[in-house]
């Protein structure tokens, strides 16, 4: 998860660290489906309630944070069947 030294790093997003951002994103996606019990509050408490860093690594990964929000919201809520592809921003 990215803290403020990163923001720094991060700058606008340029296109050739787009798949760093996008592991970042997914390793923390998957540690709340599926880490210990620790990783898996510190993911949900990143992923639904981080309005800065999360945001930011999201548009680095050329990802709508929003988008993506509104997607593991359905998926947290048992609805992963409404969740279709197209998150890029």
């Amino acid at each position: 998860m990215a803290n403020e030294s990163t923001q720094v790093q991060m700058g606008q997003g340029a296109p050739s660290q787009a798949p760093l951002w996008q592991a970042v994103i997914a390793n923390t996606i998957a540690d709340w489906l599926s880490g210990s019990a620790r990783h898996k509050r510190e993911a949900e408490q990143y992923l639904f309630n981080d309005n800065m860093d999360f945001p930011l690594v999201c548009k680095s990964a050329g990802i709508d944070f929003g988008t993506l929000r509104a997607r593991l919201e359905k998926l947290r809520n048992g609805n992963a069947s409404n969740c279709d592809r197209g998150l890029a921003s």
